[in-house]
């Protein structure tokens, strides 16, 4: 059971207690750098808090922009340039860094962090309108760059808005169908937004998320939800 757990710059403390109260159930922090932003010094304090507190948990770097459901409006080319200066100043802290597959920054971004030993997670989002069509378009597109790029260390997240159960489980099954052979993981917003989490850890999928006090998406559930929905299934002490 690998859950990561969403940082954000509010209210600190309470986060951190809940981080101290679930540490052994959280496999990874994922530190928003969009709603710290432009207090990297503080993202680097926090950071180094985590790491010397709970040294087993990895951490996430993730710098959305506002297109991307992040919290500011910023250019690609400065995105970039705010992601290679603070990897190249603290590259030790964090194990891996999270940008989206559209992103035309993403192979520059996995060149360094391929160099310096660490991984990356490709992202696709859809929480909007939701076209299976589309999504399932974009899953060989990535599938097809994984292995022309000869990629490693990396996981690949998919994430929809689907509130339908029929419809997610029809999704499910395509997706599994798409990238059976790549390393991925798919969870969903809306209504089927906790089954869908719980599935994931049932499947053994790398990382799934939750949040530690105010969610980033709506309906991320909390890291006490996702915990009392697995426990009702028998879950909460998977591996």
């Amino acid at each position: 059971m690998k859950i990561a757990c969403v940082l954000i710059n509010d209210r600190f403390y309470n986060q951190f207690l809940k981080i101290k109260k679930y540490y052994k159930f959280i496999y990874a922090i994922e530190i928003r750098v969009d709603t710290f932003y432009p207090d990297l010094q503080k993202i680097a304090s926090i950071a180094t808090i985590l790491k010397k507190k709970f040294p087993d948990i990895q951490l996430i770097l993730t710098f959305r922009k506002f297109e991307e459901g992040g919290k500011i409006k910023i250019s690609e080319e400065k995105r970039k340039e705010t992601i290679l200066n603070f990897l190249k100043t603290f590259k030790n802290l964090f194990n891996f860094v999270d940008i989206e597959f559209k992103s035309p920054i993403k192979y520059e971004i996995y060149e360094f962090l391929k160099k310096n030993k660490k991984n990356i997670i490709f992202s696709i989002h859809f929480l909007k309108k939701y076209k299976e069509n589309t999504l399932y378009k974009e899953l060989l597109q990535i599938k097809n760059y994984i292995k022309d790029k000869r990629i490693k260390n990396y996981i690949v997240k998919v994430v929809a808005k689907i509130s339908d159960f029929s419809e997610y489980f029809k999704t499910l099954k395509k997706t599994y169908k798409i990238l059976k052979d790549i390393n991925y993981t798919f969870f969903t917003t809306g209504k089927t937004s906790t089954i869908s989490r719980c599935i994931s850890v049932i499947l053994e999928m790398p990382l799934v998320y939750a949040a530690l006090t105010k969610p980033v998406i709506k309906t991320q559930p909390d890291i006490s939800e996702l915990l009392s929905s697995l426990k009702k299934l028998g879950l909460e002490n998977k591996n």
